[in-house]
C-alpha cells in the first residue's frame, strides 16, 4: 500500500507533532480510535461486498453448467448411436473361425451409455450432501534448533542505518 505525500509546506515531522497533540486529550484519542474503527469497518464492508459478488458469479456459472449437462449427454448419446450404426456389420462366419483359433480375451466391462450415466448423476444430485468431517489436528512438530548466528549473519554486513531501517 502506498502512502500519500504530505501537502506542500508540511513534513512527516509535522504529522507526528499533530498526532501527538491530538493524542494528548481524551477527546483526541477517542476521535483517532473512532476514525480508525470506521475506516476498518468501511474496508471490511468493501471486502464483504466483493466476496458476495464473486459468490454470485460462481453460483450462476455452476447452475448454467449444470443446466447444459443433460443436453450435452443427450447429444453424446446420439453421436454414439450414429457411430455404432455407421460401423460395418461383422462377418459372423469368418469371425467365429478366428475366435476358435485365438485365446480367450480378457473382457473389459462395457461402459454405460450416457442415458444411464445421466440417471446416476441425477440420482446423486438428489441425495443430501454430508457436511465435511473435521480433520484431526496434526501432532506438534518437534522443536528444531536454530543457529541464531546464521539467522542474523546478513545483519553483520549492513551499516547502522540499514539495520535500524530493517527493524523499523
Amino acid at each position: 500500500m502506498s502512502t500519500l505525500p504530505p501537502p506542500p509546506g508540511l513534513t512527516v515531522d509535522d504529522y507526528e507533532q499533530i498526532e501527538s497533540a491530538v493524542m494528548e486529550t481524551a477527546r483526541g484519542r477517542w476521535f483517532l480510535m473512532e476514525f480508525a474503527r470506521r475506516v476498518r469497518a468501511n474496508e471490511s464492508q468493501v471486502l464483504l461486498d466483493a466476496i458476495d459478488r464473486l459468490s454470485n458469479k460462481v453460483e450462476a456459472n455452476f447452475s448454467n453448467d449444470l443446466n447444459r449437462l443433460p443436453r450435452s449427454l443427450t447429444a453424446l448419446d446420439e453421436v454414439e448411436h450414429r457411430a455404432l450404426q455407421a460401423l460395418p456389420q461383422p462377418d459372423l462366419v469368418n469371425e467365429s473361425a478366428l475366435l476358435e483359433a485365438a485365446p480367450a480375451p480378457v473382457m473389459a466391462p462395457t461402459p454405460s451409455p450416457p442415458s444411464v450415466l445421466m440417471a446416476r448423476l441425477e440420482a446423486n444430485l438428489r441425495q443430501p450432501v454430508n457436511p465435511p468431517q473435521p480433520v484431526p489436528p496434526k501432532p506438534p512438530a518437534a522443536p528444531q534448533e536454530i543457529d541464531v548466528r546464521a539467522v542474523f549473519a546478513p545483519l553483520d554486513v549492513m551499516g547502522e542505518r540499514e539495520r535500524l531501517a530493517f527493524f523499523a
